[in-house]
Formats: C-alpha cells, sequence, structure tokens
C-alpha cells in the first residue's frame, strides 16, 4: 500500500487542533468510516477533546499510542503498572518508590528517578546503563540503579507485569495490520520518543493516509525521550508534505518578536515563519515578584515556574496578597485541599440553615469537617449535630496551619466566600502546555540542576521557556530569578 503522508506545522496559537478537525470533517464527507479514523495524541484527554470538538465519538481509535500499543498486545489492565503496583515494588526492591512523576511531583523516592532514568533509557533506545545514569542527572548511584533495573525486570516477569515500554515493544512484535485504521492523525508529535515513531513506521505501510501535526519548537519532552527531529526524518522517509501554519491567534506583537529572539537561538529546528495578532500586547521585566502589579482576580493569569522548587516563593506572596488561586500539577493549592472544603461547607451549612431552616451536609461534608475540627468540637461531628455550635465562626471551629487560615480569611473577605474555581492558575511550564491566558507571569529561573543541564543542552531549555512566553494572549510579566535564562532578559531590553 502507498501511503499518503502529511506533515503540519503548527506554531503557538496558529491554529493545529483547528486544522486536524477540518481535515477530520473533510475525511468522514468523503466517506472515510469513522471507526476507521484514528487520532492520537500525548494524552487521552486532549485526543477525546480533538474528536469531541470534531463531532467524532471517542472510540477505541481515539487516544494515546501507549492505548494502541495495549490494544494490539492483547493485554488487560490487571497487567499494567501503576502506583499501587509500584509501591508493592518498593517493598520487594527496598528501594522506595511511590509512582509519582518527576517532573509533576515534589516529594519523590529514589525509585521514582531510577524509573525515570530506566524509562528514558528505554524510550531512546539505549543499552548502556551507564550512559542513561550520566544523562539522568547522575541521581542516586550508579550501582544502585543497575540493581533497580535487574529487580524491576525480574519483578515483572515474575507477576506478568507490563510498564508502557513494554507496551511499546510488544505493539512492534505484533501485526501491524491489526492497526486497522485508514487515516491517522498523530498530533503533538515532537514528543513522541524514538521508540513510538519506530512503531509508526511498523504501521506505515499498512495505512492508506496519515497526517502528522506539530511543532518542534515547543518540544518539552525530551527528558522522557521526546525527538524533536523526528517530524523532518519522516518528512524525508515519505516525501510528504509539509504545510506550515502562518497566522497565530493567540500571541501579540511584542510576545510574538521575543518568542522570535528567543527560540532563534537554537540551533537545529524547523524554520517557520507566522504572524502575530495586530494587537501590540505588553512584554514587562521586573526584578522580583514584589515588583508585579497585583493580579487580577477577574483577568485569567497563568503563573509559571520552571521548577517546583521556586514554587513556595510565588505562593507565599499570593497568599500574601489574598489572591484566590489553584495549582494545575504538583501539590494542591489550599483552596483545593481538605481544610478548605471543610470551610465552604460550614459557610454553606450556615446559609442552608438561615434560609430553609435545615443544615443540608452530605457524607463527604461531613467527612471533611470531622477531619479539621478541632479536638473540643470532634465529637458534635461524630454524631453529626452542629446545631449547637453552627453559629460559631468556622476558624474557632476548625483547626488549619496558621498561614492557611489567614490565606482563608483574606480570600473570604475579599471575595464573599472561598471559590472552588479561579481565573488564576500556578502551574510549572511542562504543565502549561496546551493552555492560554491573557496574562502570563513567567519566573524566569531554574533550579541548579536545570542549570547544570542548559549548560550541556540550552536548546532543550530554551524551547521550555518559549512554551512558556507563548502562552500570552495580551500581557506578559517576566520576573527574575535565580540562574535566569539570559537570553530573555537580553531580548525584553
Amino acid at each position: 500500500m502507498m501511503t499518503i503522508s502529511t506533515v503540519i506545522y503548527g506554531p503557538p496559537g496558529c491554529g493545529k487542533s483547528t486544522e486536524i478537525i477540518r481535515r477530520m470533517d473533510q475525511a468522514i464527507s468523503r466517506g472515510v468510516p469513522i471507526d476507521r479514523i484514528g487520532l492520537v495524541s500525548f494524552t487521552r484527554a486532549a485526543a477525546q477533546e480533538l474528536a469531541k470538538r470534531a463531532g467524532v465519538r471517542p472510540g477505541r481509535n481515539i487516544s494515546t499510542i501507549h492505548s494502541y500499543a495495549f490494544r494490539l498486545a492483547g493485554m488487560v489492565k490487571e497487567q499494567v503498572v501503576d502506583r499501587l503496583k509500584l509501591r508493592e515494588f518498593s517493598r520487594v526492591s527496598k528501594i522506595e518508590t511511590t509512582g509519582a512523576g518527576v517532573y509533576d511531583q515534589e516529594s519523590l523516592g529514589p525509585g521514582d528517578y531510577y524509573l525515570a532514568m530506566y524509562s528514558y533509557m528505554r524510550s531512546v533506545m539505549l543499552t548502556d546503563t551507564r550512559e542513561a545514569f550520566y544523562a539522568g542527572g547522575r541521581v542516586g548511584s550508579l550501582v544502585e540503579f543497575q540493581y533497580f533495573i535487574k529487580v524491576y525486570q525480574q519483578w515483572k516477569e515474575a507477576n506478568g507485569y507490563m510498564d508502557f515500554a513494554d507496551m511499546l515493544d510488544a505493539a512492534l512484535r505484533a501485526d501491524p495490520r491489526d492497526v486497522g485504521i485508514d487515516l491517522l492523525f498523530l498530533d503533538e508529535a515532537q514528543d513522541f520518543s524514538l521508540m513510538q515513531w519506530n512503531l509508526i513506521h511498523h504501521w506505515m505501510p499498512h495505512i492508506g493516509e496519515v497526517v502528522l501535526a506539530l511543532d518542534d519548537d515547543q518540544t518539552l519532552y525530551k527528558f522522557n525521550g521526546a525527538y524533536p527531529d523526528g517530524g523532518t526524518k519522516f518528512e524525508e522517509r515519505y516525501g510528504s508534505e509539509r504545510i506550515v501554519l502562518t497566522q497565530s491567534h493567540r500571541i501579540p506583537s511584542a510576545v510574538h518578536r521575543l518568542a522570535e529572539t528567543l527560540i532563534g537561538h537554537v540551533t537545529d529546528r524547523v524554520e517557520k515563519v507566522y504572524l502575530p495578532r495586530k494587537e501590540e500586547g505588553q512584554v514587562r521585566m521586573y526584578g522580583g515578584l514584589a515588583m508585579l502589579p497585583p493580579v487580577d482576580p477577574e483577568e485569567e493569569t497563568l503563573i509559571l515556574f520552571r521548577n517546583h522548587s521556586m514554587r513556595e516563593e510565588i505562593e507565599e506572596w499570593l497568599m500574601a496578597g489574598g489572591v484566590p488561586y489553584i495549582t494545575d500539577n504538583g501539590r494542591p493549592g489550599p483552596l483545593q485541599g481538605r481544610q478548605a472544603a471543610a470551610v465552604r461547607a460550614w459557610t454553606g451549612a450556615q446559609r442552608a440553615l438561615k434560609a430553609t431552616g435545615n443544615l443540608m451536609i452530605d457524607p463527604r461534608q461531613w467527612s471533611h469537617m470531622r477531619q479539621c475540627a478541632m479536638p473540643m468540637y470532634q465529637r458534635h461531628f461524630k454524631a453529626e449535630e452542629v446545631e449547637s455550635i453552627i453559629d460559631k465562626p468556622w476558624w474557632n471551629v476548625f483547626y488549619l496551619a496558621p498561614d492557611i487560615r489567614t490565606y482563608l480569611r483574606a480570600v473570604e473577605k475579599a471575595h464573599g466566600g472561598i471559590p472552588l474555581g479561579t481565573k488564576i492558575h500556578l502551574s510549572t511550564i511542562h504543565g502549561a502546555k496546551g493552555r492560554e491566558a491573557d496574562r502570563v507571569i513567567l519566573l524566569n529561573g531554574m533550579s541548579d540542576r536545570t542549570a547544570e543541564a542548559y549548560t550541556q543542552d540550552p536548546d532543550t531549555e530554551i524551547r521550555t521557556f518559549y512554551v512558556g512566553v507563548t502562552r500570552t494572549k495580551e500581557k506578559l510579566d517576566i520576573v527574575a530569578a535565580d540562574n535566569p535564562l539570559s537570553l530573555i532578559n537580553v531580548s525584553v531590553r
């Protein structure tokens, strides 16, 4: 079978998703059966959101590449290595392993780092454990890393377990004709690993048409084995048509100028010319968080940082100002925790009692309040009888950490309650992929470990900060921090 292939490069805000949806609509209109159209994205949620926007009902062909591999390998979900199984492995190996993502969490065991290094090793198809260890930042010891790999492999084999890399291995051994697709869309292809590209090549002769959508400038997951040159190698191999989307519907002119200067320092990339919006927008530089203009709760705002080690300073600043915010990754923020839930339940019960004469508290709310109640009031919640104390303010009923109590009182005073949601989001740059906001506050700093990696591979960090800069729809505020990427500072001046 002769496969038709197209590679679509979509710079930030240029409508890459819209172009995929348009092409899906065209395919359905010309009679391609929906169940013969596949859509693969970096996450299942992203693939399903695209399908929803195209009016296609989510099915087994709308998913991640690992889900395809899972199906082709004939696996069952009980075989998949998950966080619960990794805790079991932690007991077997005597190396603490929580299963939390290294770049999304803040409290990890050494086994989590070893697992990340081993996953990277397999994604880029390395065979030398020493090379993988040094590429992974030399966390722990080489001897323990090698021991971890040996025990991990033995543990999986003994229990019949498979991780994501095992799924890809199994899919590469499966009959490629079983993929069952006539037209395949591959979204966010810049983040595919070499191993995933090999699986795509394995399928290619048995699919009538393949459409890749990517932007090598927005490669974020090289630490997971992402292969930013995959798109150009694909083009060369299959003689693909190249399409570059040329109009950003997100980025204003000032931000575009900064972004272009920044990404121009990447040594190996596909040159793409695209236009910004006509609006000028704003790019402003500040020497510290204290110098920033106040955050407007009514303005859509993304506050971005490179490493979790930088998060504490930002949260202290937000909490000191009584700014309502939520975190999109890592540890939940104070408005997302049990303590805020207890306060909401209490004030809600007070309002309900006043309006209807009934408390109207559900079991989950009882649980939150019971866990946060001061010892002297515990009995009221165990008996689920709070009428005698319902007139008390919540800060006299619940035991909260002093900083949380002060923050929640400030938010309640300013906003008339403790909001469930807010327009202000705090996130790592990686966690903000695919997001946008009217105002972006970007901390231009990195941890010592990331700064060391930057000296070895500057392109990866430049791409990361390029993604952060290009989340902006109107205003970009850059805050100087430790180990700043000087290219941003120079560009703003």
